[in-house]
């Protein structure tokens, strides 16, 4: 007895090594009960917006999600319209580098960041890597493109907002987190291809199905705006709120809805990356559409877009939660605040 315990003490440190704990463990939910409160108290707030998703999307399968990364409690109707649709097998996460992050990288650009976790820990317990995939992508896409950074991903957040969701709607579900950095259209658009080449034959190889054994999750919030986001475009207060969120709806209908072809993907690019929008996953979106829309490609399919809903963190507010264990990280007001576009991509003939 004693030597087995000795045993688990000697090496519980190294099969913790192997899980990525959780980093925001204020503005995400760390256990199953959290979450659940969430979701009921998200469902109580827009239970049209989420009634409309259910009747958009009844007979269809997600493909792929654009979801947000802000705190539960500010955009928990958002999650439900985007990750929670998702019932694939092995869901490929996209997240974003963040500024601290991207320094800590020397800003790089045209460039996927992978992480060497075995699993992530989340409010719904952890959820494995897609290992074998993880290898299998790492190892035929060109060298230069890859860099494998355990750091990175210690200090993201990106990825795990969603990871909760994404298990709490298929407990079997395995994840393949990749951080995308900042691209330039032609070199970003060959590498989008030449992985989304790599996935579509990886489920061939394996007589796998797009929606079923393969899906995509874009992490992304839309404008952050304010003067400590240094951007104030329409100036300050109910007027700048009103035509800052007016402009991403704009953007996001004209881009991300209906039939997604090259066009659309490059003037959403046009649109939000070429003008420096504070877009959060401005990268990660044109990105994780290439991709999705090269797989949908080799199965003679495309994407479909389907609006789950818009909010900003300060039309909605806070749910209240304050007391169970969840707050906030950030404030939130007419001259601060953060836009959530999220929605579906299906596949259609």
């Amino acid at each position: 007895m004693k030597r087995a315990l000795f045993l688990i003490l000697l090496f519980a440190p190294l099969l913790a090594e192997g899980v990525r704990p959780q980093r925001d463990r204020i503005g995400f939910s760390t256990t199953p009960e959290q979450l659940t409160q969430v979701i009921e108290l998200a469902q109580k707030r827009s239970p049209v917006l989420l009634a409309e998703m259910e009747r958009k999307t009844a007979g269809k399968t997600a493909f792929v999600a654009l979801s947000p990364h802000d705190d539960h409690l500010l955009a928990g109707e958002f999650y439900l319209l985007s990750a929670s649709l998702l019932r694939a097998d092995t869901v490929i996460v996209f997240g974003l580098l963040h500024r601290s992050v991207k320094e800590s990288l020397n800003n790089p650009k045209n460039l996927l960041v992978f992480d060497d976790y075995d699993a992530w820990e989340s409010a719904e317990g952890a959820v494995q890597v897609d290992l074998p995939l993880r290898e299998y992508l790492t190892k035929n896409l060109p060298r230069s493109r890859v860099l494998i950074n355990r750091k990175a991903h210690s200090e993201e957040h990106s990825v795990e907002a969603s990871l909760g969701f994404l298990k709490r709607s298929n407990p079997h579900v395995k994840i393949l987190p990749i951080l995308v950095s900042a691209w330039e259209w032609e070199e970003g658009a060959a590498l989008a291809e030449e992985l989304g080449a790599l996935l579509a034959r990886w489920l061939q190889e394996r007589k796998g199905e797009p929606g079923r054994d393969l899906a995509f999750l874009l992490s992304n919030d839309a404008t952050h705006y304010g003067p400590d986001f240094s951007y104030t475009p329409f100036g300050i207060g109910e007027k700048a709120h009103q035509e800052g969120t007016e402009r991403d709806r704009k953007i996001a209908g004209e881009t991300l809805l209906g039939t997604i072809d090259q066009r659309k993907i490059s003037l959403f690019f046009r649109e939000v990356v070429d003008t420096q929008m504070t877009w959060c996953g401005r990268f990660v979106i044109p990105f994780g559409l290439l991709v999705a829309k090269r797989v949908a490609a080799s199965r003679k399919l495309s994407l479909y877009g389907i609006e789950g809903g818009y909010g900003d963190s300060y039309s909605l507010g806070v749910l209240p939660l304050f007391a169970r264990g969840l707050g906030i990280t950030a404030p939130f007001s007419s001259s601060h605040w953060v836009g959530y576009w999220a929605q579906i991509f299906t596949l259609q003939e």
